[in-house]
């Protein structure tokens, strides 16, 4: 008989860890480790999705509607906007849509490690621009582009660090790259910044060139993270092919109905992003209290160095507070923890002179 084997997969998942659902147990505990917006949905949202219950035994009718209302928000055409299962979908697209195996794609990092697991599933090589100050070094990202870069990823506020990129900065390297890389800015966390400096990447720098698109989520101010809404602006034929590579039904017709719905609560934004300013002040003020170095961050979690972040998230959570080490994407010493409610931290906060002590409660 002849021999048999197992159907192979491709080399290029060799590298790649199989995903691993997050414990069920965290649902009772203290959530700070996935940055997501501690309010929960907009009132408004809470209202269309009770209304839109009855639907879900149907699938999504199309997702025309939030297009066109986010076409006349940022004041660009509605072929310029593509909608993704969160800003994950639309990394997945864009390099379904633009790299071939032997292709390059350059980042910052630490930053987002879907940026690196979508291209190397296709066979791109990645290459890493060290962080200057936990925010993106344009200076590094510059230097890595190649010949055979085709992407490049640019996240600010840089998730996992939380530091925002300077405008002169950006604009230099958005000129110095040539017009046949597509760069896009990962705005995840966009809505929780403010001030002069604060960067409007589509107002800035999306409109009026043909290699720049920018990316942002109702998963986080607006409080949708399980309903997995993301959508990209950029020049049509990069929206274009985002849409060609999407998979059908991605975006649930509820996702839609409660994007659409969030649109119009322009108080409750501003509410949530300045209670979010208070706790994280708190948070920080905290964490330096008991002598740890923070990183300046402008979203809605921060990054401290603990020594060993490992150690100290097994001991919190064994506590039942939830935070993410940074160990996985290279920095063991980061801890990042994102900003829930005042009494949250306050849990933390007590909790953390133990936590970082070997043999501490929880060890």
């Amino acid at each position: 008989m002849p021999v048999r084997t197992a159907p192979q997969a491709r080399e290029s998942f060799e590298q790649l860890a199989r995903y691993e659902p997050p414990d069920a147990g965290l649902r009772t505990a203290i959530r700070l480790d996935a940055n997501e917006a501690s309010e929960g949905p907009m009132p408004a949202a809470r209202s269309a999705l009770a209304r839109s219950l009855r639907l879900v035994n149907r699938y999504p009718l199309g997702d025309g509607d939030l297009i066109d209302r986010l076409a006349y928000r940022h004041g660009v055409a509605a072929e310029m906007v593509a909608l993704g299962n969160g800003i994950d979908g639309i990394i997945g697209y864009l390099s379904d849509a633009y790299l071939d195996p032997g292709d390059e794609v350059v980042t910052g990092w630490p930053s987002f490690p879907t940026y690196v697991t979508e291209a190397r599933k296709r066979g791109a090589t990645v290459r890493l621009a060290p962080l200057r100050n936990g925010a993106v070094d344009t200076g590094e990202i510059a230097e890595r582009i190649g010949p055979r870069t085709k992407l490049v990823w640019v996240c600010t506020p840089n998730n996992p660090t939380g530091g925002p990129l300077a405008r002169e900065a950006l604009g230099e390297l958005l000129d110095a790259t040539p017009a046949n890389i597509l760069v896009i800015i990962d705005e995840a966390y966009f809505e929780y910044g403010g001030g002069p400096q604060h960067i409007d990447a589509i107002r800035e720098f999306v409109l009026g060139r043909p290699n720049v698109a920018a990316v942002r989520t109702f998963s986080k101010i607006y409080g949708l993270a399980a309903l997995r809404v993301g959508y990209l602006v950029g020049p049509a034929p990069v929206a274009i092919a985002a849409g060609k590579a999407r998979r059908y039904y991605d975006v649930t017709e509820l996702g839609n109905i409660a994007a659409l719905a969030s649109l119009d609560e322009a108080d409750e934004l501003q509410q949530r992003r300045l209670a979010n300013e208070r706790a994280r002040e708190r948070l920080r003020t905290g964490l330096e209290g008991l002598g740890l170095g923070v990183l300046h961050s402008q979203a809605n979690f921060m990054a401290v160095g603990v020594g060993d972040a490992d150690a100290v998230a097994a001991r919190l959570l064994a506590q039942r507070v939830a935070t993410r080490s940074l160990s996985g994407v290279g920095a063991p010493e980061l801890l990042r923890i994102a900003v829930g409610t005042p009494a949250e931290i306050d849990r933390l906060l007590a909790l953390l002179p133990d936590a970082l002590a070997p043999g501490g409660r929880g060890a």
